[in-house]
C-alpha cells in the first residue's frame, strides 16, 4: 500500500492568532472570457474543472445558445484550455454540471432526459473509456419546483442529493432540500433543511464538501454584503435538520456585488467560485482563494486503486462497497472503471472502513482503513482484489471474530458472515469448507480443537440462515502455519486466527429425499 500525505493547515485551526493571507486571483484567459462563466465545479482529485459558459459563439448553438458545459484539466498545476464537452452533453437546452463522483466517472447535469424527452429534473452520465455516454434521468419523488431555477449536488458517497427549489414548505425564495437515494435513479421526496439554513430570500449552488458535513452555499439572506454571498455551515447529526447558524465567507471572498457556486477538492488546498468583481470586460468569471482556517471541511482520505483478478490478475469492473465498522452502515459506494479496474473513494474521519469489491462469480477480499483520529488529508492507493468462485480456489476471510479461547461469535462478524450466505445464495451449486485456524493455547491439541469448533460455529450459522448442512464441510487445523499474500491492510491482521473458505464444487445437487417407501424396501431385503 502506498501513502501520499498532504499536510493541511488544519494545523492552525488551533492557533487563530496565526495571521492568514486570503488570496483571491481570477483563474484567467485559458477558463474566462469577456461572456459569463458560471456553475464550476471541482473534481475530488482537484485535476479537472467543469463549467458553464452563456451565450457564448462556440456553443452548440452559438450566441444564442444560453448555456453550454465547458471543462479545463490541470497539467503541471497549470489550468489547460477550457474545451466544449460537445454532444451529448450539451445540446438546445441551457446546460450545466452539478457534480462529479470521487472517480470522475459519473457527473449529474441539468435536464431529465428520457428517451427522447427532455424535461425539468436531472440527469447521470457514466464515462465510457474517453467519452460520455448519454444522460439518463433521474426520479425525484412528488418533486416540483415553483422556481425558475434550480440548482443540484450529489455528495461524493452518493447517498444524499441536495437541491434548490421553492416548494409549498419553502420559506420563501428558492430553499436548500436534501433528497436520500433509494437506487441509482430513485430519491426520496425533497425534504426542507431547515430555518437556520434557509431565510425569506433565496439560497442557492448548495456544495457539500467531501467531509459530508460542511456545506458551503450562496444566500442573498443571513446578511449579505450587498448581493448574494457564500456562507458556511456544519452539519451537527444525521436528521439534516440540525445545523451551525451560517457564517458568512468575509470580505475577502464576497463583494457587495454577486458570489456563489462555491466548489473545493477534497484536499482543501483551493476553493473555486463565481463573482462578477474583477471578471474580464466586468462579466461573471470563475475565481480562485485560499480557504480561511475557520471554513476549512474536516480531513478526508482519498483512496485509489485497482480492483485485480487475484488468480489470473486480470483487472476487474466492479461495484465498491464501504461501511463504519462502528454502526455497520454503509457508507458509500462506487464502481471501478472497465478499461483498468481502477476505483477512486472519498473517507470523511470518525470511522474504521471496511471496503470491497463485488461482481457477479466472484468474492471480494475486504480491506481495512482506521480514520477515527486522522487529522490530515491523505491520498492512499490501496488494491483490492476479487477471488473467482470456481473449485479448488481459497477465500481468505479477515472479518470474522470470537470471543477469545472460545467458539462463540462476535456480533461484529455479521456483515461478513451474511456476505458469505449472499454469495451461497447467488450460488446455489456450490459446496464450501469453512477452515478455521488458532492459536490461542499452549497446547497444540486444544487449538486443534477449538478451530474445529470455531468452522463449526460458522457452518451452524449458515445452516441457521437456510444454506443447507451439505454444503457445508467444517474443517479446523488449529495453529497450522500457512502463508498469506492476498492483501495487506492498514492495521495487523491475526493471520493464526482467520478463517478460509475453500470452494469444493460448483456443481452440487441437493440429494434426493428417500420415501418411507423406499426405506421400507430396503429395511426387508
Amino acid at each position: 500500500m502506498k501513502r501520499y500525505f498532504f499536510l493541511l493547515a488544519t494545523v492552525a485551526l488551533s492557533c487563530f492568532s496565526i495571521a492568514q493571507e486570503i488570496v483571491k486571483e481570477n483563474l484567467g484567459v485559458t477558463i474566462n472570457t469577456s461572456y459569463a462563466e458560471t456553475k464550476p465545479v471541482i473534481s475530488p482529485d482537484g485535476k479537472t474543472l467543469f463549467f458553464a459558459r452563456q451565450f457564448y459563439p462556440d456553443n452548440i448553438n452559438g450566441e444564442k445558445d444560453a448555456q453550454d458545459i465547458y471543462f479545463s484539466q490541470k497539467i503541471d498545476g497549470v489550468w489547460s484550455k477550457s474545451l466544449n464537452m460537445g454532444a451529448p452533453m450539451n445540446d438546445r437546452y441551457p446546460n450545466g454540471v452539478s457534480s462529479i463522483s470521487p472517480d470522475g466517472n459519473m457527473i449529474l447535469v441539468l435536464n431529465a432526459y428520457d428517451n427522447g424527452n427532455v424535461k425539468n429534473g436531472a440527469s447521470r452520465a457514466h464515462k465510457e473509456g474517453n467519452f460520455w455516454g448519454a444522460p439518463k434521468k433521474i426520479t425525484i419523488r412528488n418533486f416540483y419546483n415553483s422556481s425558475a431555477y434550480v440548482d443540484y449536488f450529489i455528495s461524493n458517497n452518493e447517498q444524499q442529493l441536495l437541491l434548490t427549489i421553492e416548494r409549498d414548505d419553502a420559506f420563501g425564495d428558492q430553499d436548500i432540500y436534501v433528497c436520500f437515494r433509494m437506487n441509482e435513479s430513485l430519491w426520496t421526496e425533497p425534504v426542507n433543511l431547515g430555518p437556520v439554513i434557509n431565510t425569506q430570500m433565496a439560497e442557492f449552488s448548495p456544495f457539500l464538501a467531501a467531509d459530508n458535513k460542511t456545506l458551503f452555499f450562496a444566500s442573498q439572506g443571513h446578511g449579505s454584503y450587498g448581493g448574494s454571498d457564500i456562507f458556511y455551515a456544519k452539519r451537527l447529526d444525521d436528521t439534516w435538520q440540525n445545523w451551525t447558524d451560517p457564517v458568512n465567507l468575509g470580505s475577502d471572498i464576497n463583494s457587495d456585488g454577486f458570489e456563489g457556486y462555491y466548489t473545493i477538492p477534497a484536499s482543501g488546498e483551493y476553493a473555486y467560485f463565481v463573482s462578477d468583481k474583477g471578471g474580464i470586460e466586468d462579466s461573471k468569471d470563475i475565481f480562485r482563494a485560499t480557504i480561511p482556517y475557520r471554513f476549512l471541511p474536516e480531513p478526508v482520505v482519498l483512496m485509489s486503486g485497482h480492483v485485480i483478478n487475484r488468480i489470473t490478475h486480470e483487472h476487474v469492473e466492479a461495484s465498491i462497497y464501504y461501511e463504519a465498522i462502528e454502526n455497520e452502515k454503509e457508507m458509500g459506494e462506487a464502481v471501478s472503471k472497465k478499461e483498468d479496474g481502477s476505483y477512486k473513494i472519498v473517507l470523511p474521519r470518525g470511522f474504521t472502513y471496511r471496503y470491497y469489491a463485488q461482481v457477479d462469480g466472484f468474492f471480494g477480499v475486504p480491506a481495512l482503513m482506521d480514520e477515527i483520529d486522522n487529522n490530515e488529508y491523505q491520498e492512499i492507493e490501496s488494491n483490492l482484489y476479487l477471488i473467482p468462485i470456481a473449485t479448488d480456489n481459497v477465500i481468505p476471510v479477515f472479518d470474522i471474530y470470537f470471543s477469545e479461547i472460545t467458539d462463540k461469535i462476535l456480533p461484529n462478524s455479521v456483515p461478513e458472515l451474511e456476505r458469505i450466505v449472499k454469495m451461497l445464495n447467488d450460488n446455489p451449486r456450490i459446496k464450501i469448507e469453512v477452515t478455521a485456524f488458532t492459536n490461542k493455547h499452549d497446547s497444540s491439541q486444544h487449538n486443534l480443537e477449538l478451530s474445529n469448533k470455531r468452522a463449526e460455529s460458522i457452518c451452524n450459522y449458515l445452516i441457521s440462515n437456510n444454506i443447507p448442512a451439505q454444503r457445508l464441510q467444517p474443517n479446523g487445523l488449529g495453529s497450522k502455519k500457512f502463508v498469506d499474500d492476498y492483501i495487506k491492510v492498514s492495521k495487523e491482521i491475526d493471520t493464526m486466527n482467520r478463517i478460509e473458505i475453500k470452494i469444493l464444487a460448483t456443481n452440487w445437487k441437493m440429494p434426493p429425499v428417500e420415501s418411507k417407501v423406499d426405506s421400507v424396501a430396503k429395511s426387508s431385503n
